[in-house]
């Protein structure tokens, strides 16, 4: 096997669905836009949902009421919902501004600007939802469902639910189908060499 096949495989074994969260992944420790230390790759009782989003991506505020819904949904049922803001440029004030103003304020919110979270899951584009479930394994990585064909090309409804789905299998007992799609939006912006 040549060394860019080896690579290729090596690479598609880490950003797979299957990875697991424990030991050093699951003790990273980031504080909340609150300033509460917290681990939020460390599964709730029925499994953790990050959702990585940018303040200034349309499509990320676009998700915000839905966002919103599945927290609701979801908490009832024992999972914690989380969002990781992963602009490392972005302000705290501006960050929380926007969870106030997107409704999105009962949502723990945290601001990645190192990526560590990013670079737990593997997420690369805003917004993009990570399912981890009571192992602490990725669940399901993508996007939240179809509303967006491409970026700049919206539906009037989503037609496919995609994570909803992948939660609902979680809850069931039943494997996820799909448990990785490509996900629609920004790019995640580098961070910076030396950030603060």
């Amino acid at each position: 096997m040549t060394r860019q096949a080896i690579g290729c495989v090596l690479a598609l074994m880490i950003v797979l669905p299957g990875t697991s969260f424990s030991g050093e992944k699951a003790a990273i420790k980031i504080a909340d836009l609150d300033g509460r230390k917290l681990k939020p790759l460390n599964p709730a009782e029925k499994g953790s949902i990050l959702f990585f989003v940018t303040h200034d991506c349309p499509v990320s505020n676009a998700y915000s009421p839905e966002i919103r819904r599945i927290h609701r949904e979801f908490a009832k049922q024992g999972f914690s919902c989380a969002i990781a803001y992963v602009d490392p440029d972005a302000k705290t004030d501006a960050l929380k501004k926007h969870r106030q103003e997107f409704g999105l304020s009962e949502v723990t919110a945290f601001h990645d600007r190192r990526h560590q979270l990013v670079k737990a899951t593997g997420a690369t584009v805003t917004p993009e939802a990570v399912l981890i479930d009571t192992e602490g394994r990725t669940a399901y990585r993508g996007r939240i469902d179809n509303l967006y064909a491409d970026f700049g090309k919206r539906r009037r409804k989503a037609t496919v639910t995609d994570l909803r789905d992948a939660l609902h299998n979680l809850i069931a007992g039943k494997p996820i189908s799909n448990a990785r799609t490509e996900a629609i939006g920004c790019y995640i912006p580098k961070p910076r060499k030396n950030p603060d």
